[in-house]
Parts: C-alpha cells; sequence; structure tokens
C-alpha cells in the first residue's frame, strides 16, 4: 500500500492506516507527490488535461513506513535511531496540523519532513517489470545492507506479534511490542493500536 506523505503522515487515519496493513500483513511505504495534498494537487486542474505542458516524476522514491519491517524481508541499513527519529517527525507533524494558529502545511514544508525522513534510509523504489521473482509479493525495491539492489516482499510468516494482532479480536486499543533484526540492528516497536 503506498500512502500520501502529505495528505495523511501526521493525522489520526494514519495511525489507522498503520494499524491495518500491520493487521492484514499489507506492507505501508509512504509516496511524497511533489509535497502537494491532493486537493493542493486538484486545484490547478488544467495541468491534468491531455498535453498540458506539466511534467510530473513518475515512479519517484517512497519511504518503507516502520510496521513494514516487521512483515517484509527488509534488511536495509538503518540508524539506530532511525524509529524514534521517525517517531519524533511524525508527533512534531501532528503537533502543526493540530495547531490552529499555524498556517496549514505547504509542499515545501512537507518536502523538508520527507528530506529529513529520506536520509535516515528505507528509500523504496517502485517496482519495474521484470525486478522481482513475484509482483503478487514483491512491491519495490531497495538497497539492502550488502549495498545491493534487492526486491522488498512480504515475509512468508511474519512475527508471532504480527500474527497474533492479525487474529485478534477488534478492540478500541490495543498495545504489543515487536522486534524484529534488521542487519545488524534490533528495530524494537511499542505498537498501539
Amino acid at each position: 500500500m503506498v500512502a500520501s506523505f502529505p495528505g495523511v503522515f501526521g493525522t489520526p487515519e494514519a495511525d489507522t492506516l498503520r494499524a491495518f496493513c500491520l493487521a492484514h500483513r499489507i506492507p505501508l511505504a509512504w509516496a511524497i507527490n511533489r509535497g502537494e495534498t491532493w486537493t493542493k494537487s486538484m486545484s490547478s486542474w488544467k495541468q491534468w488535461l491531455p498535453f498540458a505542458p506539466v511534467s510530473v516524476p513518475v515512479g519517484p522514491d517512497r519511504l518503507l513506513d516502520p510496521v513494514s519491517l516487521l512483515i517484509t524481508n527488509a534488511s536495509m541499513p538503518l540508524l539506530p535511531t532511525w524509529k524514534q527519529l521517525w517517531e519524533d517527525l511524525f508527533k512534531e507533524l501532528q503537533a502543526w496540523r493540530h495547531d490552529t494558529t499555524k498556517a496549514e502545511p505547504q509542499p515545501a514544508d512537507y518536502q523538508g519532513y520527507w528530506a529529513r525522513l529520506a536520509k535516515l534510509g528505507g528509500g523504496v523504489q517502485p517496482l519495474r517489470g521484470g525486478e522481482c521473482h513475484s509482483t503478487e509479493l514483491c512491491f519495490g525495491t531497495y538497497r539492502n545492507s550488502e549495498g545491493t539492489t534487492d526486491c522488498l516482499c512480504k515475509r512468508d510468516s511474519p512475527p508471532a506479534q504480527v500474527e497474533a494482532l492479525a487474529t485478534a479480536p477488534i478492540h478500541p486499543t490495543m498495545e504489543f511490542v515487536a522486534s524484529v533484526s534488521v542487519g545488524a540492528t534490533t528495530v524494537q516497536m511499542d505498537i498501539v493500536v
């Protein structure tokens, strides 16, 4: 699943989306879309007409959401502080979105947050024809801990915590701790759903 970074990241819907993806073992990545929300990109609808003199890059990098480490084969080189910095940036943007005294974030603001997260690692390139053995289980490529390009695919068997979440009855909130080793780094995630 690919979610709009400007439209969803830092919102309550992002938490719901992350929980949904984890519960159903669907890898989640974020896309920047030039830093524009859907409303903003559609405000100049003429750019989407056939033969409009506008060029939009297709297939830019995406960022893998931390919960996807639990359900994919990712072995990316990540900073030890990756998870905490990701959460801090999420909370920072969330606070901005809730602050009624501030103007709504603009594309340049979203691009700034994106650049900060991209420096941490976790970039995923869209899947192109013939790159991976399975277009059903794989959804992109990434640079693995050895520095070579590898397919990013769903795990055959996720950790037991993810399996328990997928089969648990739905409650208003649920909390669990999961950890996954990524190269030499072990990432522990406290997930509240």
